[in-house]
């Protein structure tokens, strides 16, 4: 699930940021609230959170200390800069490119919303791409060959859009052409299933029927993997909220 960091010592700015957080696109527990930069290096180690709001002039370790330990650390977060002081970050190419958005105080918070909207998106999809291959990896495919790769990115986004389940190859592989910049459509399924051809041949056949509730005559296709996927997907997820709501109560 999604996460982020306010880090500012603006308590009014912070508390209404909050509140509109909560109330509109995320779960309380997962915004986490710095007013120092030693405290926000703090929780960037604890959390590893997806997006941090970040302020620039703040005690205990300024705003631009913050971004220089993201980038030695290598950390994906994203960081979107909320202050009055921009004027440094200009002076220094590497700082600004490791940076999403820069909103200069006073700032317009429906703008803001949307920026923040906009990457939590981009992460979620990111996790789901995660999630797909990391159940891929189960399965003898090549990991190097075009087909896995175009597989990876045509269950990504069918779990991204249920409605795309059961369409794949009316739209999810004219979008998977696209996004590879690949000519037709065609060459997408052609290079899939040659991949899971390999894959199926592998000696570990029982595994591949007994994970997609395969009949003996039968073998997996694109459908039945991403399908698969999307099921264990959606299952994994609403026990997650499930727990989570639990845990509240």
């Amino acid at each position: 699930m999604s996460s982020l960091i306010i880090a500012d010592d603006n308590l009014p700015f912070v508390k209404n940021l909050y509140n509109k957080l909560i109330s509109q696109m995320i779960d309380s527990s997962k915004v986490f609230l710095s007013s120092s930069g030693k405290e926000t290096i703090k929780y960037l180690q604890e959390y590893h959170p997806n997006i941090l709001l970040l302020d620039l002039k703040m005690p205990e370790g300024n705003g631009i200390e913050v971004i220089k330990y993201i980038i030695h650390h290598n950390l994906e977060t994203k960081i979107i800069i909320i202050s009055s002081h921009i004027e440094e970050l200009y002076k220094n190419k590497v700082l600004i490119n490791r940076i999403s958005a820069i909103f200069q105080k006073p700032i317009n918070i429906e703008d803001l919303l949307k920026s923040i909207n906009d990457l939590l998106q981009e992460s979620g999809h990111s996790e789901i791409k995660n999630f797909v291959i990391n159940e891929l990896e189960q399965f003898n495919f090549n990991f190097k060959s075009k087909g896995y790769f175009y597989l990876v990115t045509a269950a990504t986004i069918v779990l991204s859009n249920h409605s795309l389940k059961f369409n794949l190859e009316k739209q999810v592989y004219k979008e998977v052409a696209i996004y590879h910049k690949v000519s037709n459509s065609y060459t997408i399924k052609w290079c899939i299933d040659k991949s899971i051809s390999k894959m199926s041949s592998d000696e570990n056949l029982e595994f591949i029927k007994n994970f997609f509730h395969l009949d003996d005559n039968q073998k997996p296709t694109a459908k039945v993997i991403i399908t698969t996927l999307y099921d264990i997907y959606v299952n994994q997820k609403q026990t997650s909220n499930f727990l989570i709501e639990n845990i509240k109560k």
